[in-house]
């Protein structure tokens, strides 16, 4: 999995600056212990960050989603920044190549990658090329679930979005208070049935600063994959005008 990361990472840094002056970089951010991946519009400047957290299939697969989200939030003045949280053991056994059932990873793991990501959020607050108190996290499906776990419990993360994915009911009473968060589902999901969005609504109404819940009718799992889906860049502009009005900064 770390090949195949460094080599994609490699691939995209060739090219240079990408789509309108996006540029890609890997981070080494000391003591996060996993790779750190981020996009933003060149130069070294303070920007607010977003941390990106992938589904169950990982990064790689679906990199060109995750990347058109970082595109959308980069023009308007982001650094998107995707925690790469599987372990080598977590991506073979994710390949049907480990010894593990991958059925079984997400009960097994969560906490350890919660706390994985929880340290990434805390090494990217202390750059100096974030924004200071200007952090997000944007997670989907199974990062969705991470995402709100990590938000949940880091009083650094400032606004929460999370796509079809739901609340982690195993940190319910260590999660007491929510960032603004976006809640964001389709009505037709039989991966992740759009109950977990309504639970995650009744949680957020209770303890978060703010919510919005944007449910899309007839939309499955992964609706925003296809790049021209109505529905999906809809939730895009959405996802973008949530950032843009919670972590202050200025649109371009």
């Amino acid at each position: 999995m770390r090949r195949a990361v460094a080599h994609l990472a490699l691939t995209i840094a060739s090219a240079g600056a990408w789509a309108g002056d996006m540029t890609v970089r890997d981070l080494p951010l000391s003591g996060a212990g996993v790779p750190v991946r981020c996009y933003s519009a060149p130069g070294p400047q303070p920007r607010p960050v977003i941390v990106l957290l992938h589904g169950a299939a990982g990064f790689t697969k679906f990199a060109r989603h995750y990347e058109s989200h970082a595109e959308a939030l980069v023009q308007h003045g982001f650094r998107i920044c995707a925690v790469l949280y599987y372990s080598a053991a977590d991506a073979r056994t994710m390949a049907g190549t480990g010894r593990s059932d991958p059925r079984t990873l997400f009960q097994r793991r969560f906490l350890d990658w919660a706390r994985t990501i929880d340290g990434a959020v805390d090494r990217l607050r202390e750059l100096p090329t974030t924004e200071p108190g200007a952090i997000g996290i944007l997670g989907f499906s199974q990062g969705g679930y991470l995402a709100v776990a990590v938000a949940g419990t880091n009083p650094n993360v400032k606004a929460l979005a999370e796509f079809y994915g739901g609340f982690p009911f195993l940190l319910e009473a260590r999660i007491t208070r929510l960032p603004p968060t976006l809640i964001v589902h389709g009505e037709a999901d039989t991966v992740i049935p759009v109950q977990e969005a309504h639970a995650m609504e009744g949680i957020a109404k209770a303890r978060a600063a703010s919510y919005t819940t944007r449910l899309y009718p007839g939309a499955g799992h992964g609706f925003d994959v296809q790049p021209d889906d109505p529905q999906g860049l809809d939730a895009r502009r959405e996802t973008v005008e949530f950032f843009v009005r919670h972590l202050k900064t200025k649109a371009r």
